[in-house]
């Protein structure tokens, strides 16, 4: 379990544990802090309302006493916190070196499978963001997430990068609140909250994250150049993606757009990098340059080819269900969608054939 420093991590473990004790109260939890002391530990437990008489605490690094007590304990629950901070006394070598987490992590994977201990070990990060020490620490787990998510903000994400019980694509979207982190009911809500009326700039699309559709809004920032090289800037999405897409605007709708400085966003610092979002990364970037708002009950759907032609996405008739259950209005996306399901949905869907066809939508 890996995130940035102050994300939430030993809070949301915390949560987890709060809400376990509170199922199988016959059951014991330990959780071995080797980074905070046991005060710490215990005022974070007090805040979440964890009032099971079962719940250990123990601040300790050495793996060997940590072992003892896990023995003597018997727990049902346990989270390590955190595995570079952990040592076994039979190494020479310092906390937090290959050798120790390797070492660390076998003796704990042993013990807690033949037990039959459910067991979180939480990891640091490196620069990169990826999780610190070998990678086999993540091959013999036989799950790992991630917590994701500015730790300015009051959101955060989780996603499951390996999972051997199940899908790795679903994500959990929690908002952190005085009493810990709560759960984020209606995801789509959460990447559309505070929308200025009449702005130009933005349009939606529906992805997909495992089973579940969400509503992100694109924004794009359009802006004149006065040294005559363009800047290029995006938040979640690949700079060269888009890039490709300003070079198809300028080829097909002849619109002198790469000499302008060009900004693009996504909301609630998600990441895109399936091609479903290209048409809406085109149609905001159209909007800004024409000064021309889209009507925020319109949704892009289509990947767009280096031809200039819009192509269906799959799983639509999952994502056409959630825009009408969200009672937004139009569906802007390629031809085979609007014959395959004009009919079927309450949804207008306008076909694009290719990319200037969106111009119909700003009323050009």
């Amino acid at each position: 379990f890996g995130g940035e420093p102050g994300i939430g991590k030993s809070t949301l473990l915390t949560e987890m544990l709060s809400k376990l004790s509170g199922q199988q109260c016959d059951q014991s939890f330990l959780y071995v802090s080797g980074e905070e002391s046991e005060g710490q530990v215990a005022g974070r437990a007090k805040r979440m309302g964890l009032k099971n008489d079962s719940f250990y605490i123990y601040n300790e690094t050495n793996w060997q006493n940590i072992l003892n007590q896990i023995k003597k304990i018997k727990p049902r629950f346990m989270v390590l916190d955190s595995i570079q901070t952990t040592t076994s006394s039979e190494l020479q070598s310092p906390p937090g070196t290959v050798s120790q987490i390797r070492e660390v992590t076998y003796e704990l994977m042993n013990h807690v499978k033949a037990t039959g201990i459910t067991c979180f070990i939480v990891g640091h990060i490196t620069k990169d963001g990826a999780i610190a020490g070998p990678k086999i620490l993540e091959h013999m787990v036989d799950t790992v997430i991630y917590f994701e998510g500015d730790q300015f903000g009051h959101y955060r994400m989780l996603r499951a990068i390996k999972n051997r019980f199940g899908n790795t694509n679903e994500v959990g979207i929690f908002e952190m609140q005085e009493d810990g982190l709560n759960e984020v009911k209606n995801p789509s809500q959460f990447f559309l909250d505070d929308d200025l009326e009449d702005s130009f700039g933005k349009s939606l699309t529906c992805i997909k994250e495992g089973t579940r559709p969400l509503f992100v809004e694109v924004q794009a920032l359009v802006a004149e150049n006065k040294f005559g090289n363009g800047r290029r800037t995006t938040q979640g999405l690949d700079n060269n993606r888009v890039a490709m897409m300003v070079a198809i605007i300028e080829k097909y709708a002849n619109i002198p757009m790469g000499m302008n400085d060009i900004y693009v966003n996504v909301v609630g610092s998600m990441k895109l990098t399936t091609r479903e979002s290209d048409l809406s990364i085109i149609a905001a970037l159209l909007s800004s340059y024409k000064s021309k708002p889209i009507p925020k009950d319109t949704v892009f759907l289509g990947e767009v080819g280096l031809t200039g032609e819009v192509r269906t996405v799959p799983h639509m008739e999952m994502r056409i269900k959630e825009m009408e259950q969200l009672n937004y209005k139009t569906l802007v996306a390629s031809p085979k969608v609007a014959k395959d399901y004009s009919k079927k949905s309450k949804l207008k869907i306008i076909p694009v054939r290719k990319v200037t066809d969106i111009f119909k939508v700003l009323g050009d």
